[in-house]
């Protein structure tokens, strides 16, 4: 890869995770709705255009030009879970009355918070 500067077009960074991968053309196709011959024509166009020969210097175009959004929404993901669970776990410890009870103070929290005014009105 050369040292000058390299734009990738989104779809060109989204090919490249995807090679990246090890996914095969045809399957990266199908994820994205496309023909296997174009797939190929792209793999080969980037390839020439980022001098890429090894899997080893596409995985390590991939980490400097293409960053792997999915990691952070895999962590996002992972921690609403987990706060999901902490949630689940914690409701499942009380008992019916007290589940009631919290199912009652939403409810009137939420209709007060109707009734309030939008705004607030101006002072003389």
């Amino acid at each position: 890869m050369s040292e000058t500067f390299l734009y990738l077009s989104p779809r060109e960074k989204q090919l490249l995770r995807r090679f990246a991968r090890g996914k095969t053309d045809a399957r990266i196709a199908g994820e994205l709705g496309d023909k296997e011959s174009r797939t190929v024509a792209q793999r080969a166009r980037l390839e020439a255009k980022l001098q890429i020969k090894t899997i080893e210097q596409l995985q390590s175009v991939v980490r400097e030009l293409a960053y792997w959004p999915e990691r952070r929404q895999a962590e996002s993901v992972r921690h609403r879970a987990e706060s999901e669970r902490s949630k689940s776990q914690s409701a499942s410890n009380k008992t019916p009355s007290a589940l009631a009870s919290d199912a009652l103070m939403e409810q009137r929290s939420r209709a007060a918070k109707a009734q309030r005014p939008t705004s607030r009105p101006r002072s003389i």
